[in-house]
């Protein structure tokens, strides 16, 4: 909790298995989803810029392209200095 009260933003990013991709999805779609849900075999990858004090969540696909990514700073987080 922030000093003021609030409660800081929580981001989730799941990544499918590498093996298989992953059919028709039956998964509840709760709101606010950032994203469409990414089907084919893919990969999580978390990127840490400590000097701008932000990550980056993306997934990418098999060919190392990315399909999504979300930069997130610690602010948004609750992460202080």
């Amino acid at each position: 909790m922030r000093a003021d009260g609030s409660r800081p933003a929580l981001f989730e990013l799941t990544s499918s298995s590498l093996n298989r991709p992953y059919g028709s999805s039956r998964d509840a779609h709760i709101p606010p989803l950032a994203n469409e849900i990414y089907h084919i075999e893919n990969f999580g990858v978390i990127d840490f810029n400590w000097s701008a004090r932000s990550l980056a969540l993306a997934l990418d696909n098999l060919q190392g392209n990315r399909i999504l990514a979300r930069t997130i700073t610690f602010d948004e987080i609750g992460l202080k200095n």
